[in-house]
């Protein structure tokens, strides 16, 4: 090590995005314990071809010591195979402490200049946490907007921060402008020749979440992250029902494009596919078979809301969709109206409408002749069969039904029925309370201590389910009942009747008609019916009378099994 005059050296760059930034409180700390202590840790350097001196490492302290005035600089020379850029991101990363954004400056470097061409290679160079790591590299691949944001604002303390951005950055550079984008669009309202601007994104984050200062980087990077994120299950549906090679082919032909910064990232465009609705729209009417026939009938996303709702699969074929439209509406395809459809590929439902000799008003059919009798002889049947299974069906949900049970990827069964088959609007945040309204509460975990985003999606899930399952018909618990692997309704109630409770089986047979129970009694029909219920109850039949009868959506009301247990 040797003494060496300040003004020999000479920088060829620095690895750090903004240089030395003289105004940083680490340039103004390390500048204060130099003029007090002076240099005590040497920079290093080399010689190029002309003899000068080039500073490998310590540009910060070299600026300082000119700062000061010093006329010497402890330094030593450091000549060999490694190349400067890799001593310097090695030291720097060691010893200063660079931030993410610094880090991928300089890892962008040494991906042009081919000193690094793999992912393994980077995580493998240096001592940092593989996810220290994952995060400078994510750096690389995320839109400038964001760099900018980071630059000019730094991170915030989140611990889920550096997760989600190593998840946007598996997205092409066109997709995340594409989203920011309409971010913006959607929060500022731009003027339609006006361009987005850094100060726009700016103020997009810093203002996301209106609720504390303090989480408003984690909420928009968490919505950016889930709006980007490609679905795996609709990716493989894509591949089973259309072919990824013919889907592909759709892409070429429209030009859809993965932009990536780099070689590093393009192994994820394997997982990317257009998630334009009008683009599967069009793949899905050409190449399947009930797409065709949606398109020959011109059924449209816009069409309207019909009366009924017909979920099918784009990977059936229509005489599937035939059959289910007459389970649903107990009409054929052909004697309903289509009013359209909801334009979602991977949950679609068909909106149908009764044939035109009925009047569609709210959802309420208003019926030519008002005096007339029902068509269905048990229509007046439904509501009772259904009060009757009420309590046996919210018992059993007490006692078999776990709203943290997981299928086999560890994902909440409870949480995506309530989600993709409930359909309901559920709050994903944390608990907040406005500044000075202490005696008012926004969310309904608000003093429940939450640690992780795991707990808090435990813990709604918990909340909604016991706020939710009761407003659900008997036909949406079949659906949650089959997916934890439990009876459905009807296997529920008919073991319930099977284990001969007399209250039970009496208040279900109350339910029929006195000459329907002369049926089973083996009394004359003159008798009373409460003879004729004595008769019944008692005896083992072979199959329930009636069970076809019970849990169904046809009731008057609601439908719900709240509405049947009130």
């Amino acid at each position: 090590m040797n003494q060496i005059a300040t003004d020999k050296f000479i920088s060829e760059g620095n690895v750090r995005v903004n240089g030395t930034d003289k105004k940083s409180a680490e340039y103004r700390a390390l500048k204060g314990n130099i003029k007090k202590v002076g240099i005590l840790t040497p920079i290093s350097y080399r010689k190029n071809d002309k003899g000068e001196f080039v500073v490998i490492n310590g540009h910060q302290r070299l600026s300082i010591a000119k700062d000061l005035k010093l006329t010497e600089i402890p330094a030593f020379e450091s000549n060999g195979e490694v190349d400067d850029l890799t001593k310097q991101l090695s030291t720097n990363m060691f010893t200063v402490g660079m931030s993410h954004l610094d880090a991928s400056f300089a890892i962008q470097q040494m991906i042009d200049k081919g000193i690094i061409n793999t992912r393994k290679q980077l995580s493998a160079m240096f001592g940092k946490s593989v996810a220290w790591v994952d995060t400078a590299l994510a750096f690389c691949n995320l839109h400038p907007w964001i760099k900018t944001f980071f630059k000019d604002h730094g991170m915030n303390k989140a611990d889920s921060i550096p997760t989600f951005l190593t998840e946007i950055s598996k997205s092409p550079i066109n997709f995340q402008e594409n989203e920011l984008t309409e971010m913006v669009n959607d929060y500022t309202h731009l003027d339609e020749d006006e361009s987005i601007t850094d100060e726009h994104i700016a103020e997009l984050i810093n203002d996301y979440d209106c609720y504390g200062e303090e989480d408003n980087q984690e909420e928009f990077f968490a919505r950016l992250s889930a709006r980007l994120r490609t679905n795996e299950s609709e990716w493989k549906f894509i591949c089973d029902v259309i072919g990824e090679k013919t889907f592909r082919e759709y892409e070429k032909k429209h030009d859809v494009k993965y932009t990536y910064q780099n070689a590093l990232f393009e192994e994820f465009a394997d997982a990317q596919y257009c998630q334009d609705w009008k683009f599967l729209e069009e793949v899905f009417f050409n190449e399947t078979e009930i797409g065709q026939f949606l398109k020959d009938n011109n059924v449209t996303d816009d069409g309207g809301y019909g009366f009924w709702h017909v979920s099918f699969s784009f990977e059936n074929k229509v005489s599937t969709l035939k059959s289910k439209v007459k389970k649903h509406t107990d009409h054929a395809l052909k004697d309903v109206i289509i009013v359209g459809w909801n334009g979602n590929i991977f949950q679609p439902e068909l909106y149908c409408d009764r044939p035109e000799e009925n009047q569609v008003v709210d959802e309420v059919i208003i019926k030519d002749d008002y005096d007339a009798e029902p068509k269905d002889p048990h229509a007046l049947k439904y509501n009772k069969f259904n009060k009757w299974a009420a309590p046996i069906i919210d018992e059993y949900i007490q006692k078999n039904v776990f709203p943290l049970q997981t299928d086999k990827k560890g994902n909440l069964i409870v949480l995506d029925w309530l989600i993709n088959d409930r359909e309901q609007d559920l709050l994903i945040s944390k608990p907040y309370r406005y500044e000075g309204i202490d005696d008012h509460e926004f969310h309904p975990l608000l003093d429940e201590k939450i640690k992780s985003d795991k707990r808090l999606l435990e813990s709604m899930t918990l909340y909604w389910f016991k706020e939710h399952y009761m407003k659900s018909s008997y036909k949406g618990l079949d659906v949650l009942f089959q997916k934890l692997g439990l009876k459905s309704c009807i296997e529920i109630v008919s073991d319930e009747f099977n284990a001969n409770n007399e209250e039970t089986r009496k208040s279900y047979f109350n339910i029929l008609s006195k000459d329907e129970l002369a049926e089973f009694s083996g009394q004359s029909k003159s008798e009373t019916k409460q003879i004729h219920l004595t008769c019944t109850w008692s005896k083992k039949l072979k199959e329930i009378p009636y069970i076809d009868l019970v849990c169904t959506d046809k009731g008057s009301g609601p439908n719900s099994l709240k509405s049947y247990s009130s």
